[in-house]
């Protein structure tokens, strides 16, 4: 349980990355990155990961700007 309040979503997603990351440990496997796509919890080989790209989102930038305190 959290402490300061209820957990938030973020909270809980990483809760179950944590969770899901160390399952793989127990079971031997390694060299992975855990991280969720499409509303699960995925993992990737490391190097994989580290070649995958995203766009940049210039509309959700200008909203965390306009937003900002």
């Amino acid at each position: 349980r959290q402490r300061g309040g209820s957990p938030t979503v973020r909270d809980v997603v990483a809760a179950m990355n944590g969770y899901y990351a160390v399952e793989l440990l127990e079971q031997g496997i390694g060299n992975r990155v855990v991280g969720m796509q499409g509303g699960k919890v995925v993992d990737f080989d490391i190097q994989e990961a580290l070649s995958m790209t995203k766009p940049y989102d210039e509309k959700l930038h200008q909203i965390a700007e306009d937003v900002a305190f």
